[in-house]
């Protein structure tokens, strides 16, 4: 499936959609009968003007005959950017668990994650304890608690997917924030190194003290390039206007070149874990 780059995830869809009938040889007429719609519903679509239910995404990638991935794929695509989910410029989701289930179907729809965080260690890239500790000091119940974390670490294994990109971007200062204890941020810190390894994941670092002309203050993440996330205390934005995802793209560019990658960013990681282990002594 092709993966928009400069578009939205509805210019990535009918793209995507209407490659495939090519490619299977239809014409709109026929292909439209054999998935139930009419001809012109199927045009719409192919132009970005409708985006279709996820059972029509199905249907027409059944009817090209495309394989069981790609189906999956075009349809949590929809999915993600029906009406009903991306309807305003900014929505603001609360409830822990109903969160995590959504975030996921977006990740998985995106070919592309790139994300900054300043304060706090990537959800993608957490432990299991780092995460209880987060998700206590939200004041939920153990259940939930244990809920969130499962569903965290359940996440992280989209990190290892064959055909997906993940550029995660950590300013020093979150590792530096001593989450429980020293044993806990050297296993944390550990688990970051290891997971740089993996051959889709390029991780940076933006080590303390190095010169900047631009300030980012907050954590954000963007979704191929059709949907950015902010995060808060108590409350996540989800933003699709199409200037505001441009602008984060920019600003994650400049963050990128003032991070340290590959085996320079597992040297600064172990020179951390080190740093933590010298308090264990």
């Amino acid at each position: 499936m092709s993966t928009a780059r400069g578009g939205s995830g509805r210019d990535e869809l009918s793209r995507s959609l209407r490659d495939l009938r090519n490619a299977a040889g239809m014409k709109q007429v026929p292909a439209a009968t054999a998935a139930g719609i009419s001809q012109a519903g199927l045009s719409r679509i192919e132009r970005g003007g409708l985006v279709p239910a996820p059972e029509t995404v199905a249907a027409l990638a059944r009817v090209y005959r495309a394989d069981q991935g790609t189906i999956t794929r075009l349809v949590e695509l929809a999915t993600a950017i029906r009406p009903e989910h991306l309807d305003s410029r900014i929505i603001m989701q609360r409830g822990l668990n109903h969160f995590q289930e959504r975030l996921g179907k977006i990740e998985r729809s995106s070919a592309l994650i790139r994300a900054y965080q300043p304060n706090i260690i990537f959800g993608m890239l957490q432990t299991s304890a780092y995460a209880e500790v987060v998700f206590t000091s939200r004041g939920r119940t153990p259940t939930q608690i244990a809920d969130g974390v499962a569903r965290r670490l359940a996440r992280q294994t989209a990190l290892a997917e064959p055909g997906r990109a993940w550029v995660l971007i950590q300013a020093e200062s979150a590792l530096d924030w001593c989450v429980r204890d020293a044993a806990l941020m050297v296993e944390q810190v550990d688990h970051i190194a290891e997971m740089s390894q993996l051959p889709g994941v390029r991780i940076g670092l933006i080590i303390r003290r190095t010169p900047a002309t631009v300030l980012a203050p907050h954590g954000f993440s963007l979704f191929d390039d059709r949907a950015v996330m902010l995060g808060t205390k108590t409350a996540t934005a989800l933003i699709d206007d199409p200037e505001d995802i441009a602008t984060y793209s920019a600003l994650f560019g400049e963050l990128e070149r003032l991070a340290v990658f590959g085996d320079e960013a597992r040297a600064e990681l172990l020179r951390i874990a080190d740093e933590y282990r010298s308090q264990l002594r």
